[in-house]
């Protein structure tokens, strides 16, 4: 619990340390100690970022504060219609003219060019340095000095403002943004995971596997399913999945400890609503062990349902089957065509996923998809 206090006296020792050698060289000091720290093989920094993240925000809205209140009434009266058409120069002209010179002749697409450039809010760093520059101007009798603090606040808003309330609808409609992304994070590429995964595609909601065992990611590719090697638990996998369109983790390993330190794990990208597991239940004469409560996500494919059973039903020829439900052929027929052993995964209704779980179990209506884990109906003690 030292850690946190310890790192922040260690930045700020260093920050002043360094500017009473050279001035105005702490933040060069910092900024290296961050970058050394975080390229420490086998130093975990992800609670004293946390801290860090939660600190910035104190912080930031302490410093707009103190600056804010160095304006005056007489200072912000001050700014003429020159200053407006400076601020909108900077939005219509500067950032685009910028980013348009930069990204020539890179692979993003035009969506992703226009996107970028409208996208430019100004901040605390342009408010403190306009601040140490207004104040040595200042002092340096430099005319106009004293309108630098009132213009950078009034860009300061005026961007925030803009692109505050146009980047989330802009985005949208240049396609480049999921309101409510649908897609699966899969742990675990194993042979039946896979079929799940498939009849995710096909309901065209995205999916993306993960796994360590290489035949496990080369039978999927094989299969056309995108895929990450490497552990789910790794310090560098959210970095690297693409996590834009995935909205949810299905943990399906046959390990209840690492679904539920995966649970743990992505618990902050997806939230505890969208963070599945499915237990083990182990077979006999192999111990298991009550995971804790606090550890557990949202249960998959309803009571009773385990890692041995699926495999067992696979193993038997199970299939998973997408059925149509409709006035005519409604959930009660499912059943009585299926059997009671059949097993609803998901349904899907208008692009949206529902997922069969012990606390929420699916309700399938007509008009939805209705993918289920099936035996062969043709099967001895399965309904024809």
């Amino acid at each position: 619990y030292l850690h946190n206090p310890a790192a922040l006296a260690l930045v700020v020792g260093g920050f002043a340390a360094s500017n009473a050698v050279v001035p105005d060289s702490g933040l060069v000091t910092v900024t290296v100690m961050g970058i050394w720290i975080a390229n420490r093989a086998g130093v975990s920094v992800r609670h004293i970022v946390e801290f860090m993240e939660n600190l910035r925000g104190l912080l930031i809205s302490g410093v707009f504060i103190v600056l804010a209140a160095n304006l005056g009434n007489d200072r912000l009266r001050e700014l003429d219609a020159g200053a407006f058409a400076f601020v909108a120069l900077l939005i219509l002209v500067v950032r685009p003219a910028s980013v348009l010179a930069s990204t020539w002749g890179s692979t993003l697409t035009w969506q992703e060019r226009v996107f970028l450039c409208w996208m430019f809010p100004r901040g605390i760093v342009a408010a403190a340095v306009a601040s140490v520059f207004a104040l040595e101007l200042h002092e340096a009798h430099v005319p106009g000095a004293e309108g630098l603090v009132p213009l950078i606040f009034l860009v300061i808003i005026g961007t925030v403002l803009v692109y505050g309330l146009t980047a989330a609808p802009l985005a949208k409609r240049l396609g480049l943004a999921t309101p409510n992304p649908q897609g699966v994070l899969m742990v675990g590429a194993h042979e039946w995971a896979r079929e799940i995964a498939k009849a995710i595609r096909a309901e065209s909601i995205p999916v993306r596997l993960v796994d360590t065992n290489r035949h496990n990611i080369a039978a999927a590719r094989l299969e056309g399913l995108p895929v990450w090697f490497g552990s789910a638990l790794a310090e560098h996998a959210i970095e690297e999945i693409d996590f834009s369109d995935l909205g949810r983790m299905f943990s399906l390993t046959p390990n209840d400890e690492v679904n539920a330190l995966t649970a743990l794990h992505y618990v902050h990208e997806f939230g505890r609503e969208k963070v599945y597991h499915l237990p083990s239940e182990r077979p006999e004469g192999t111990r298991t062990e009550n995971v804790p409560a606090e550890l557990q996500a949202r249960i998959l494919f309803g009571e009773g349902a385990t890692w041995w059973e699926m495999t067992d039903r696979f193993e038997r020829g199970a299939k998973v089957k997408a059925t149509r439900l409709t006035e005519k052929f409604d959930y009660e027929d499912f059943r009585k065509r299926y059997g009671e052993k059949a097993l609803p995964l998901f349904s899907v209704s208008q692009g949206r996923m529902a997922v069969n779980t012990v606390d929420k179990p699916l309700k399938p209506t007509a008009g939805q998809t209705l993918v289920a884990l099936v035996e062969d109906p043709e099967a001895p003690g399965v309904a024809g």
